[in-house]
């Protein structure tokens, strides 16, 4: 387990002096206990990555652990470490929020999205995140941002770190959304050239996974909005771009949709194409043949006897067909 926190230290003309520091879970006993932290420090975010893989958490050593220090129920923690609906609930001494958003697991030929879970905790002025080890977000792009905006986060406090990592955590999905945007315009191209049915198979699966990222989408709205009814947050202090990135991300997913619609049938077009293509040669080859198989079967029934030069003339005016019927063709753009 993975311990890393972010503290507001002291403030030097109103502006904040922050510090971080990054353990294992030992560092969670004595100085950096949780509760010690919080009546030294003004604001507190420890960042917990539970590594242990034990679906049974009742033998998972790491949360026994994590319940113990940070003073949760186990089946909390439970509920943050195992896949549940994005909601935000409200307990006698902490907020829970459970927070979900996609990431790219792996590109083409074998495109894949993987969905995480956050389970953010709001105690005091303590912040926790806890959740599965996540490589596209590592804890120090987190407290860059943290940094970013010190006069906001001196103003904001809880309210300022909750919501800025909610809306870092929101901007990660534009990166899934650019990467379909990319991935529609390859396929446009490809589509016009040579289409198969493994970028079908991708396109299929886009749309499945569409799907998702709006419904998660459409739950973490909720709870920013549930956010904004909260006693423990200022409405002031709450960025309006936090509901505006999500709402923009949905009108996103629109467009995308519409794209990979207008590409499945831009997909069956060109097929239908190629199909008629494939038609359109075997109808020549076809008329290729039709007129020569009527001369041979009308000099098959023996109508003319007594020609020494007869098969050299079916076959002159056999090949003096064809040559006008190639030329024809040509000329036509029939091949």
């Amino acid at each position: 387990m993975k311990v890393s926190y972010y503290y507001i230290k002291d403030e030097i003309h109103g502006r904040p002096i922050t510090e971080t520091r990054h353990s294992d879970l030992s560092g969670l006993t004595e100085e950096y206990h949780p509760k010690r932290l919080s009546s030294k420090y003004a604001y507190v975010f420890i960042d917990i990555q539970i590594e242990n893989e034990e679906k049974n958490i009742e033998q998972n050593e790491e949360a026994l652990r994590l319940k113990e220090l940070v003073d949760i129920p186990l089946d909390i923690i439970e509920e943050i470490i195992t896949d549940q609906r994005p909601r935000a609930d409200n307990y006698v001494d902490f907020l829970l929020i459970l927070f979900k958003y996609l990431t790219i697991r792996s590109k083409t030929p074998n495109f894949e999205l993987k969905e995480h879970q956050v389970g953010v905790l709001i105690r005091d002025n303590v912040v926790f995140s806890i959740h599965k080890p996540i490589k596209s977000l590592p804890i120090e792009t987190v407290f860059r941002r943290f940094n970013k905006y010190p006069m906001k986060m001196a103003k904001g406090g809880i309210t300022f770190l909750v919501t800025s990592y909610l809306d870092l955590i929101i901007d990660q999905m534009y990166h899934v959304l650019e990467y379909w945007t990319e991935m529609i315009t390859n396929y446009e191209l490809k589509t016009i050239k040579e289409p198969d049915e493994s970028m079908l198979y991708d396109i299929l699966k886009s749309r499945h996974y569409l799907l998702d990222l709006v419904k998660i989408l459409q739950a973490n709205r909720e709870i920013i909005n549930s956010i904004l009814k909260s006693e423990i947050f200022s409405k002031e202090d709450v960025p309006p771009e936090l509901d505006d990135h999500v709402r923009h991300l949905l009108d996103e997913c629109d467009i995308v949709r519409d794209l990979l619609t207008q590409l499945t049938n831009m997909y069956y077009a060109s097929d239908s194409a190629k199909l008629n293509a494939t038609m359109k040669r075997l109808t020549f080859i076809t008329s290729l043949l039709l007129v020569p198989s009527l001369i041979a079967g009308i000099f098959g029934m023996n109508f003319f006897t007594g020609q020494p030069y007869q098969m050299l003339i079916v076959v002159v005016i056999m090949v003096l067909i064809i040559s006008i019927l190639l030329i024809y063709f040509k000329r036509k753009d029939f091949l």
